[in-house]
């Protein structure tokens, strides 16, 4: 059985902000954040090889694709999915939920990772833990994170193995 790492947490408990934060300590991470902007109206996905920023997902779209208020690109999620990994390479895929376990959103590129042996970090929402590790069939090492303030301590623990 595949090992990830999950940062794992509540809605809105910092699990982007982390993902953020380990880009910014360890800079050889690839992958990719999604960023919420205002009210979380929008979100944007952050390509972290290259910077571009491409249009995810909104309330306000008009796409047949959707999940819950949100109406969805596909095309970014197919952006994604083309990107080019290396064994050696870590990737960070920022946030793995409802979507990919109706094979949707990033599950084409985490299947693809997870056949190519690719170092995955992922984030998480709690409640979807067990369901992500039935439906890809993997262990996740998870790093709860509560607290803003053990973001550190967190990245420490990360790449200290």
């Amino acid at each position: 059985m595949k090992k990830v790492i999950g940062i794992v947490g509540a809605r809105n408990s910092g699990k982007s902000t982390t993902a953020s934060d380990l880009k910014k300590t360890y800079p050889f991470i690839k992958g990719y954040i999604s960023l919420s902007h205002g009210e979380k109206d929008e979100i944007t996905l952050l390509d972290l090889e290259n910077g571009n920023r491409l249009p995810l997902m909104s309330r306000y779209f008009n796409t047949p694709e959707t999940i819950g208020s949100y109406h969805y690109l596909k095309s970014t999620f197919d952006y994604a999915e083309r990107g080019k990994f290396n064994p050696s390479d870590i990737v960070m895929i920022d946030e793995i939920g409802r979507l990919e376990c109706t094979g949707r959103g990033f599950d084409p590129l985490v299947r693809k990772l997870l056949n190519e042996n690719i170092k995955l970090i992922l984030t998480i929402r709690t409640e979807f833990i067990d369901i992500v590790k039935a439906n890809y069939n993997i262990d996740i090492e998870t790093y709860e994170i509560s607290e803003k303030e053990k973001v550190k301590e967190l990245i420490k623990k990360l790449f200290e193995k």
